[in-house]
C-alpha cells in the first residue's frame, strides 16, 4: 500500500531503519546497527527472510519486493527462531498466498529518466485443494546520475502453489527467479583533492582527467589510485525454491521449511570510493522443523531444530 518495491525504500516508512546499495548488494542498519557486508565472507548483522527462509547473502534482495502480503521489522538482537542470532535484528517478508478466487491483475508505472516498472499476476484454484499464483514484475530506469550510475534494470517472478489435501494439513510450495543487470549504484565524486563540481549529480566517471583520481591507496612510500571509469556493471541471477508444510495435530502445530537457494553474482561498484568488483557463487541449502503449541490462554511455546 505504501508503494515500496526496492528493499531501500522500506527505509523510508520504518523508523531506526536505514538501507542502501552498492551494486546489489544491499546494506540495513537498525538503529545503528549493522555492517557493510559487501563480500563472501560477510553476514548482515540484520538477517533477511521470506516466507520463512532465511537469506544468507545481501545480494539481489532489491527486487524481491514485490506481490507482498506484509513485512515484519524487528529491531534488536534476534534468537534462534530469526536469522540464526541476528545483533541487529530481521526483516521477514511475506508473500500472497494462492486463493480459490480467481484473480488477474495489472500495473504499469512510467515516469522520468525512462522509468517504466510493468507488474503482472494472476492465480486462482486449479481444483477444490490446489491454488496458484503468478507474479512477474521488470522495471527498468535510467541513471540518476550524469554518466548513467544509479540506473535499474531488474526482473523478478514468483510462483506459489498451496495444496491443502485435509482440513490439518497446508502445503506451500515457492518458486523464485531474479535477474539483476545495469551499471548498477555508486557514490558521487567528492574529494578535497579536486574542486567541488557544480553539477551535484555529477557522476564519479565525470571531470577533468588531469585532476588527480577521487581515490588513493597506500602501496608502500607513496600514494596511487586508480582513476573510476564509466565501466561499472551489474550482472546477477537468483534461483529459489522452497515449501512449507503445516501440520495442524490438535493443540500443536507441526511444520516444516525446506529451502534451496543459487546465486550468481557478478558486479563492479564505485560506491565505496574506489573500484571494488566481484564475483560470486553462493549455494545456500536450509531445513527447519519447528513444534508449536497455544493450547492454554497463559501457555504458548515452540521448539525446533534449524539446518
Amino acid at each position: 500500500a505504501a508503494g515500496v518495491t526496492q528493499a531501500s525504500e522500506l527505509a523510508t516508512r520504518v523508523p531506526g531503519l536505514t538501507i542502501s546499495q552498492g551494486g546489489p548488494t544491499v546494506q540495513t542498519y537498525l538503529r545503528g546497527v549493522g555492517n557493510f557486508a559487501t563480500d563472501a565472507s560477510a553476514e548482515s548483522a540484520i538477517a533477511y527472510s521470506i516466507n520463512g527462509v532465511y537469506i544468507s547473502r545481501p545480494n539481489g534482495l532489491g527486487p524481491i519486493f514485490f506481490d507482498l502480503e506484509r513485512v515484519e521489522v524487528l529491531k534488536g538482537p534476534q534468537g534462534t527462531l530469526y536469522g540464526r542470532n541476528a545483533s541487529g535484528g530481521a526483516i521477514n517478508l511475506i508473500s500472497k498466498r494462492p486463493g480459490q478466487d480467481t484473480t488477474l491483475e495489472a500495473s504499469l508505472d512510467v515516469g522520468n529518466y525512462g522509468f517504466v516498472r510493468a507488474t503482472g499476476i494472476i492465480g486462482g484454484g486449479l481444483t477444490d485443494t490446489l491454488a496458484v499464483r503468478a507474479a512477474v514484475q521488470h522495471a527498468e530506469r535510467d541513471g540518476y546520475l550524469t554518466d548513467g550510475y544509479n540506473d535499474q534494470d531488474t526482473l523478478a517472478a514468483r510462483l506459489t502453489a498451496l495444496w491443502q489435501p485435509t482440513a490439518a494439513l497446508d502445503l506451500l510450495f515457492t518458486g523464485e527467479y531474479t535477474d539483476l543487470g545495469g551499471l548498477g549504484e555508486t557514490a558521487v565524486k567528492r574529494s578535497l583533492l579536486t574542486a567541488t563540481p557544480d553539477d551535484p549529480w555529477q557522476g564519479p566517471s565525470v571531470g577533468d582527467i588531469s585532476q588527480p583520481p577521487t581515490a588513493f591507496i597506500p602501496t608502500g612510500p607513496g600514494t596511487f589510485g586508480t582513476r573510476i571509469t564509466r565501466d561499472g556493471y551489474v550482472d546477477g541471477r537468483v534461483w529459489a525454491v522452497s515449501a512449507n508444510a503445516d501440520l495442524r495435530l490438535g493443540p500443536v502445530t507441526l511444520t516444516y521449511i525446506p529451502a534451496f537457494r543459487d546465486m550468481e553474482m557478478d558486479y563492479r561498484t564505485f560506491a565505496p570510493a574506489f573500484d571494488y568488483t566481484l564475483a560470486e557463487t553462493s549455494r545456500q541449502q536450509s531445513h527447519e522443523l519447528r513444534l508449536a503449541g497455544n493450547d492454554t490462554a497463559r501457555l504458548q511455546w515452540v521448539a525446533g531444530l534449524y539446518h
